[in-house]
């Protein structure tokens, strides 16, 4: 009465293939040395942007009276 019933399961395992020719390759030759640099100062970077000139406030405000003679409708 106790006996488990026997499962019909069938386990593959496959094999991974690897290349005989990875095996048989010689190592990698060592890497050259990185030729050496003489100690020099690092050039000072460049400045991005020239400071902001300021301008005046009166460049910068147009009058009623200006807009009026650019667009030409100003009475005289």
């Amino acid at each position: 009465m106790g006996e488990k019933p026997k499962s019909n399961f069938q386990v593959t395992v496959k094999e991974q293939h690897h290349s005989k020719r990875a095996s048989t390759v010689p190592p990698a030759a060592p890497l050259p040395k990185a030729p050496v640099l003489p100690n020099k100062p690092a050039p000072t970077p460049a400045p991005s942007k020239p400071p902001p000139v300021p301008q005046k406030a009166e460049e910068d405000k147009l009058t009623k009276e200006d807009i009026l003679d650019i667009i030409g409708l100003r009475f005289r």
